[in-house]
């Protein structure tokens, strides 16, 4: 839900503010008029800018309902459908390995080598 308000956003924006986009990001700009980029721009654009936001957010909600994990939880957890991005591939084989168990974890209950594991958050059902 919230990669989709933020898809919304960046295409309201670039539609709002198409000269100062240009200028201010001309290579994001110019992925910008291929439609067929922009869930990929999108989601390089929040691994860059917004991705700690999301995870702050999500430790707040975690807070706000009980949870006490550790930040690493959330900040692994706000690179959700973020895994095909440059950003991501740019990390260590360590951090890639941890990030993509955490997420398989709460997904599914298994690590990325598909090891059973316990989850840390209630199951949504999804």
């Amino acid at each position: 839900m919230v990669f989709e308000a933020i898809h919304a956003y960046l295409i309201t924006f670039y539609i709002r503010n198409e000269p100062g986009f240009q200028a201010e990001d001309p290579v994001l700009f110019d992925k910008y008029l291929d439609a067929k980029l922009w869930n990929s721009t999108h989601h390089d654009e929040i691994a860059q800018s917004l991705r700690q936001s999301i995870a702050n957010a999500l430790e707040s909600y975690g807070i706000s309902k009980g949870y006490n994990l550790n930040k690493q939880f959330y900040e692994d957890m706000a690179w959700g459908g973020l895994e095909n991005t440059e950003a991501f591939k740019k990390l260590s084989l360590t951090d890639q390995r941890r990030i993509s168990s955490t997420l398989g974890i709460e997904l599914s209950g298994e690590d990325f080598l598909g090891n059973k594991k316990p989850q840390k958050g209630k199951k949504t059902g999804c």
